[in-house]
This record gives C-alpha cells, sequence and structure tokens, in this order.
C-alpha cells in the first residue's frame, strides 16, 4: 500500500510563514478534506505534496513507484490539440514502456538463441509487458472514451480543439486527463 509522509515541512513566502512543521500521513485509499479559511496554506500544502513547491524544511516521503496527480483549481494547462489528443496524454509513461517494449522485441528478434544477453531481454520484456497490462495500456481508448463521454463529452467532440472548449470544460478536460493517470493519490485542489 501507497502512503504519502510529510515531517516537520515548513514553508515561508518571505516574512509569512504557510506551512510550520507540518506532519502528515496519508495511506492510499483514504479520502481527507482540507478545509479552512482562504490563505490558510490548503493549496500550498498540495503543491508541496505534488512537488511543485520545494519545502523550506522538513521531509516529504512517497512510496517507490506511487503515482501522484495534482488538479489545480484554476488556470489549468491543456494542448492545443484535440480533447481525445489530450486525455491520452496520461498515458505518457506508459507510452514510453511501450516505447522499450517495441525496442526490446527489436533486439530480441536479432538476438541469436545463444546469446547470452538474451535472458535478461526477455525478463525486462515481460517485466514491461505486464506492467502495462496492469495499467489498462492496451484498453486505453476505450477507457478514455469512458471517462471523457462519464464528464459530459459526447463522442462527436472527441476531435475537437481543446481551445473551443469553455473554461469550465477546460477544467472537465484536466480533470480527464489526471482520473486516466490513474494515480495512488489525486490530489484536487
Amino acid at each position: 500500500m501507497h502512503s504519502i509522509q510529510l515531517k516537520g515541512v515548513s514553508l515561508a513566502f518571505g516574512l509569512i510563514r504557510c506551512l510550520d512543521e507540518v506532519d502528515f500521513h496519508l495511506l492510499e485509499g483514504r479520502k481527507v478534506a482540507l478545509t479552512g479559511a482562504n490563505g490558510s496554506g490548503k493549496t500550498t500544502l498540495l503543491k508541496v505534496m505534488a512537488g511543485l513547491l520545494a519545502p523550506d524544511a522538513g521531509i516529504i516521503t512517497i512510496s517507490r513507484e506511487a503515482r501522484l496527480a495534482y488538479l489545480p483549481q484554476a488556470n489549468v494547462v491543456l494542448g492545443e490539440g484535440s480533447l481525445a489528443a489530450e486525455a491520452a496524454t496520461a498515458f505518457r509513461e506508459q507510452d514510453a514502456l511501450a516505447a522499450e517494449v517495441t525496442a526490446l522485441e527489436t533486439r530480441i528478434a536479432a538476438a541469436g538463441e545463444r546469446d547470452p544477453g538474451l535472458p535478461a531481454l526477455l525478463e525486462r520484456h515481460h517485466i514491461l509487458h505486464e506492467r502495462l497490462l496492469k495499467n489498462g495500456y492496451y484498453a486505453r481508448e476505450r477507457t478514455i472514451e469512458m471517462v471523457l463521454k462519464g464528464l459530459g463529452f459526447s463522442s462527436d467532440q472527441f476531435d475537437r480543439p481543446c481551445t473551443s472548449f469553455s473554461q469550465g470544460y477546460q477544467m472537465r478536460i484536466a480533470l480527464a486527463r489526471v482520473l486516466l493517470a490513474d494515480p495512488a493519490f489525486l490530489l484536487l485542489d
């Protein structure tokens, strides 16, 4: 089970101390709401957890291989491509793994049966292929369609440029992107 732990995390902007020795432990699967007055540091804490801001002091520990996604409350940045293409950017990390699988397949095909490096190539190929299967990479088009439709988009909008949508729908596009990334921790500001 993945976790995020903050110990003694502090952050100041000039003379204004936003975070003061914050201790926090969050386990995967938990739902937590941060409440407080405007300016009390909620967004700052989320940005520190997401790695967007570095604390002045303290330690942040995130489980190895735990994916984390952060959705800001405003001013999301989208690409200039289509709705479907923007949603697919959630799979960039897995696209890189798939490219490595393809490269490994080429190397495996070129290696002879007696090649001493062949077992290592086959093992790496197997590990990456299993990771892609586990993360739903090979069903990504269907998953993208389900998430986009679940957020109120119709199929005929999938090819529209992201810039043609209203700010509200652009926020939905950003939400789709973080949901599709299937993170262990989803930080919604």
